[in-house]
């Protein structure tokens, strides 16, 4: 194992030996919200926006799914989830969009992505930013149905 492999391993268990993730207070214990009054393809809208406008990348987008990526740059990321191969990895947001009575669930997850785009990518899904996430679709809700309410 050489020094690199050993300091991963080190810093992922003191990470997940401090810190244990509650889930949410959700039907699913993870991030989600109902945006009442919208239809799927308003809710995907507003999101698209929303990550342009943080300077993420579409990766992938059906009637459905919104899955965008944006790279993660710093020390810390290349450390732990860079590779000889590509040592900058990517964040990557994955919306959900269900339809439902009057309005739209929107369920999110983040995952960390090392070696993006390439044969050897690996997906790495995270729970540790749910309650980070799931405030940003509480504060989103209100502007969003406002948005659209006015049309």
């Amino acid at each position: 194992m050489n020094f690199r492999s050993f300091f991963v391993l080190l810093w992922t268990l003191a990470l997940t030996g401090c810190a244990t993730v509650q889930p949410l207070d959700t039907s699913t214990g993870k991030p989600q919200k109902f945006f009442p009054n919208l239809t799927v393809s308003q809710a995907q809208s507003a999101f698209l926006a929303v990550s342009l406008a943080d300077g993420m990348n579409i990766y992938k987008q059906t009637h459905n799914l919104l899955v965008m990526d944006k790279p993660v740059h710093g020390l810390t990321a290349s450390i732990l989830m860079g590779s000889e191969y590509n040592p900058t990895p990517d964040d990557r947001l994955t919306y959900q969009f269900a339809q439902e009575n009057g309005g739209v669930e929107v369920f999110v997850r983040l995952a960390y992505v090392t070696n993006p785009g390439s044969q050897y990518e690996q997906v790495n899904p995270t729970n540790a930013d749910n309650r980070q996430l799931q405030r940003m679709l509480e504060k989103a809700e209100p502007i969003i149905v406002a948005h659209y309410s006015k049309k």
